[in-house]
């Protein structure tokens, strides 16, 4: 969470789901996370608890900017077959976006964390 943010990202994008009418049996949500890799991590055995796995086929909803590091992740922590499924970015944020993400990338890579 960012800022003065009280809800996490999947309260935020669960109540977004349920406003849009998906049925709210068909939402895991994973609330404990802090960054990506834990989130991928954490999302792991909610899965598992369905019967899915790091095998099975996981819809990875990011930024735009985000996606390309974010399968990247997902390989590290062990899900073997992932579809980035991207959210544009408002212009106004664009640039300071795919910067950020570029140095982020390079960290990662220089960092060997990916």
């Amino acid at each position: 969470m960012d800022f003065d943010e009280t809800l996490s990202e999947g309260q935020v994008m669960g109540n977004y789901l349920r406003a849009q009418g998906l049925d709210a049996r068909r939402i895991l949500q994973e609330e404990s996370s802090t960054s990506t890799e834990l989130n991928l991590r954490y999302s792991l055995p909610l899965l598992q608890a369905q019967g899915l796995g790091a095998d099975a086929t996981v819809a990875v909803v990011t930024s735009d900017f985000h996606t390309l590091r974010a399968q990247r992740i997902a390989r590290k922590v062990g899900y073997t077959h992932t579809i980035p499924v991207p959210a544009s970015t408002p212009l106004y944020i664009r640039y300071n976006a795919w910067l950020r993400e570029y140095f982020a990338t390079a960290s990662s890579w220089l960092l060997r964390e990916l």
